[in-house]
């Protein structure tokens, strides 16, 4: 496969991009490395003592039955033999072949206690090893300096390195909090600042199929898809639509389906997180009771429900629908495809590929053609402010307290003004989201514009 800019603008844009992300590396972020080394020493007295109590449970005697000497407490092929195949607790997830799968999400829906510290070591360890002590070995001199690549994504987005910035754990609030609590302002005169894009994929989505109902629910701040789908999926009023009902309705059917993904994909992943319990109505029932109030109390039956969704979804954007069979028919006559900002893609991909590429390379491109002018602005314009990293959609930025409401207003005209006019594809609005956290990156909190 081979992907390369293909326009003038488009090498603009890596060139000034590389650029921008040199100045932002050089510059750094700032580490509290006493609350680093207090957390490492307390993590890793952590995982001695759960490691303790798991070979004292007797789960891990009967691990010892089976394979002696040759035990092995970081292995998920053992863990799956011991608790599937010797102890008999049903397994909620299959590999394609139909063996149990022993893949963390799998375990992570097990009621079972053993396998909750389990679970809760390996996280640990990986936080420990991969985050914590990741950064602390990149510290120098206080302030941490990752780097941002945008040569390694075959999408042009970017990626992060050494360590990975874009990768600090968000799910897990307990563990999210250890990482992020180690990011503070580079002094007292300044606020960490994350700016970030919102529903960009989709609004991407809406300007590359033009699908009018798309470019509709895009453009109208009362509509959200999201919503609107978790309410569907979960046959829910819309008043009882939880935040985390409609983020899983979001990553588990909106954009898979948009992606190329099919019903029956989806109605897996989402019926894993309705049997652990755990997602409820705004009125606190359990979607699993709701649901199998409904008539849907297995998963054949939620499959046979999802299908429906999908051809609801469907109808709900029939250009879209009709256009990707048409964009699928082209690139497999031609053999490539090129994005709104300029790259051409040549090569053998999936369809789910080619579904996904054209949005997800040209909603990352406005991030960037935004940080590069921002990075721009600050300097020419004398700013205390600087621009310390970047994730996904969202830029971080160290402000200075004196600038705070000139930053904000200059973001969002750069970011939903300017950015439209460089590259007219941008056929509906685009917004952004405004964080402040005054101690640490943990404790972040909305900031709202001064009217």
């Amino acid at each position: 496969m081979i992907c390369k800019p293909s326009t003038p603008a488009a090498y603009k844009l890596l060139m000034d991009g590389v650029q921008a992300f040199i100045d932002i590396e050089h510059r750094g972020m700032r580490i509290d490395e006493e609350y680093l080394d207090r957390t490492i020493t307390w993590a890793e007295n952590k995982i001695t003592d759960l490691e303790t109590k798991i070979r004292d449970d007797v789960v891990y005697k009967e691990w010892r039955k089976v394979y002696g000497g040759k035990s092995d407490l970081g292995s998920t092929k053992q863990l799956g033999h011991i608790i599937f195949n010797v102890l008999g607790h049903e397994c909620t997830k299959r590999t394609k072949s139909g063996l149990p799968s022993t893949s963390a999400e799998a375990f992570e829906n097990l009621d079972v206690p053993f396998v909750k510290k389990w679970t809760m070591l390996e996280s640990l360890k990986k936080t420990v090893s991969t985050f914590l002590k990741g950064i602390r070995s990149e510290t120098i001199n206080g302030y941490l300096h990752p780097f941002f690549n945008l040569h390694r994504a075959i999408t042009f987005r970017s990626s992060s390195s050494d360590p990975n910035f874009q990768n600090f754990p968000n799910r897990d609030k307990r563990l999210s909090k250890m990482v992020r609590q180690a990011f503070i302002p580079r002094s007292e005169e300044y606020v960490l600042m994350e700016v970030d894009y919102g529903a960009l994929e989709f609004r991407g989505a809406a300007c590359f199929w033009k699908d009018p109902s798309m470019v509709e629910y895009a453009s109208d701040p009362t509509k959200d898809i999201h919503r609107d789908m978790a309410m569907d999926c979960f046959m829910l009023e819309m008043d009882q639509v939880a935040k985390d009902v409609r983020g899983w309705a979001k990553n588990q059917f909106v954009f898979p389906t948009l992606y190329g993904s099919f019903y029956k994909a989806c109605a897996n992943g989402l019926w894993n997180a309705i049997e652990k319990g755990n997602l409820k109505t705004v009125d606190g029932i359990c979607l699993f009771e709701h649901l199998e109030s409904h008539g849907v109390g297995n998963l054949n039956g939620f499959i046979d429900h999802m299908k429906g969704v999908e051809d609801k979804f469907n109808r709900r954007f029939p250009t879209w629908s009709t256009q990707k069979e048409v964009w699928w028919d082209q690139y497999l006559k031609r053999g490539w495809f090129e994005m709104e900002t300029g790259f051409v893609c040549q090569g053998i991909f999936t369809r789910n590929d080619l579904m996904n590429y054209p949005i997800q390379g040209p909603s990352f491109h406005l991030t960037l053609w935004s940080l590069i002018q921002l990075e721009r602005i600050f300097k020419e314009r004398g700013y205390k402010t600087v621009i310390i990293g970047q994730i996904h959609d969202s830029i971080c930025m160290d402000v200075h307290k004196d600038e705070i409401e000139d930053v904000v207003q200059l973001c969002d005209e750069v970011m939903t003004v300017e950015v439209r006019k460089h590259w007219p594809w941008v056929i509906v609005p685009l917004e952004v989201e405004f964080e402040i956290a005054e101690k640490n990156w943990y404790e972040k909190k909305e900031y709202i514009q001064a009217a």
